[in-house]
C-alpha cells in the first residue's frame, strides 16, 4: 500500500465519481481505476457500492476513510514541520539609501534561493525605519542603527573608499590620500541616487570637497569613460572585492573618516522567519561582521 494509492481513495471518495476524481488528480480514469481495485485487493474488502453513474462509500469504506484522513493530517504536518523556512518565502522586498551596496550580494543569494523574487528600491534614510515598520518593505540596509524598539539589526559590512588614480599621476607616490590632496583635481563620478554619491555632491557644494567632477548616469557608460580618461574616480573596498582595478590606475585609500560607512540589516523582529533565508545567507558567506 503506498501513499498515493490513500490520496486516490480519498479523492474518488469525496467526488463519488472516478471520472471527476481522474480529472481532479489528472489522472486517465482507466489508471484510477486499476489504483482502486488493487488497493481494495490489498484490503481484502470492498470500499465502495457502486451503481451505473455513482460509488458510495460502504460502511467499511467510511472507517478506511476516516483513518486516511488522520493519516494525510500526519502528513502535512511532518512535511509543515520539516520544510525549511526559506522554502515558504516566496519574496523579499529590500529598500536603502544605498542601493549600490546589494549590487554584489542579491545575484549570488537569488542563485542560491531561486524561488525567492527579490525587489529593491531606494529611500531616503529617514523614511526607511517607518517602511519597514509599516511593512512596505521587508529588509533595509541603513547606515544606522534602528532607534524604534520593535526593529532588529544586524551589522551587513563595513564599507570605505580608495581613489582611483592612474600610475602616471603625481598622486599614485602616495600611500594614503585626504581631500586636501585632491584639492582641483579632475574626477568621473556617478551622478545616480544613492548614499555615496549623494554625499560626493553634498561634500562639492559645500565646498568640503574641492574637485573638478563629470557626473554621469549610466554606470556602463562611466566604466567605459574611466577606462578612456586620466581623470580620478572614486572605488570602495566592497567594489574591489568584486571587480579589477582598471588597467593604469591603482587604489589609494582616503583616511577621511567621512569617508567610512557601516551598513545594518534592519528588519521587523515579528517578522523575523520571513527575512532570516538572507540573514543566514550573509552570515554563512562571511559578509557579516557577526
Amino acid at each position: 500500500m503506498e501513499l498515493t494509492q490513500l490520496e486516490q481513495f480519498k479523492a474518488i471518495a469525496e467526488h463519488e465519481n472516478i471520472s471527476r476524481a481522474a480529472e481532479k488528480l489528472y489522472m486517465t480514469q482507466p489508471a484510477l481505476s486499476f489504483s482502486l481495485r488493487k488497493l481494495e485487493e490489498e484490503l481484502g474488502v470492498k470500499l465502495f457500492d457502486r451503481t451505473p453513474n455513482r460509488l458510495k462509500l460502504n460502511a467499511m469504506g467510511k472507517k478506511i476513510l476516516a483513518s486516511v484522513n488522520i493519516i494525510m493530517q500526519e502528513v502535512d504536518t511532518i512535511i509543515e514541520n520539516t520544510t525549511m523556512p526559506w522554502q515558504k518565502i516566496s519574496a523579499l522586498r529590500f529598500c536603502s539609501p544605498a542601493t549600490s551596496s546589494l549590487r554584489f550580494f542579491i545575484p549570488p543569494f537569488t542563485e542560491q534561493f531561486p524561488e525567492i523574487r527579490i525587489s529593491s528600491e531606494y529611500i531616503l534614510p529617514a523614511e526607511l525605519e517607518q517602511a519597514i515598520l509599516s511593512r512596505k518593505f521587508d529588509i533595509g540596509i541603513s547606515l544606522s542603527q534602528p532607534k524604534q524598539p520593535d526593529l532588529s539589526h544586524i551589522i551587513f559590512y563595513e564599507e570605505h573608499h580608495y581613489v582611483t588614480v592612474p600610475a602616471s599621476h603625481p598622486l599614485a607616490q602616495k600611500k594614503f590620500l585626504s581631500f586636501a590632496d585632491l584639492v582641483n583635481q579632475h574626477f568621473v563620478l556617478m551622478g545616480t541616487p544613492g548614499y555615496w554619491n549623494d554625499l560626493n555632491r553634498s561634500l562639492i557644494a559645500n565646498g568640503t570637497l574641492k574637485i573638478d567632477a563629470h557626473f554621469y548616469y549610466d554606470y556602463v557608460l562611466y566604466l567605459e569613460i574611466l577606462k578612456s580618461t586620466n581623470r580620478l574616480a572614486f572605488c570602495t573596498n566592497i567594489t574591489r572585492k568584486h571587480t579589477k582595478c582598471p588597467e593604469g590606475y591603482k587604489d589609494i585609500p582616503l583616511k577621511e573618516k567621512s569617508m567610512y560607512a557601516t551598513y545594518y540589516i534592519v528588519f521587523r523582529t515579528d517578522n523575523a522567519p520571513v527575512v532570516e533565508p538572507f540573514i543566514e545567507y550573509i552570515k554563512k558567506t562571511g559578509r557579516s561582521d557577526q
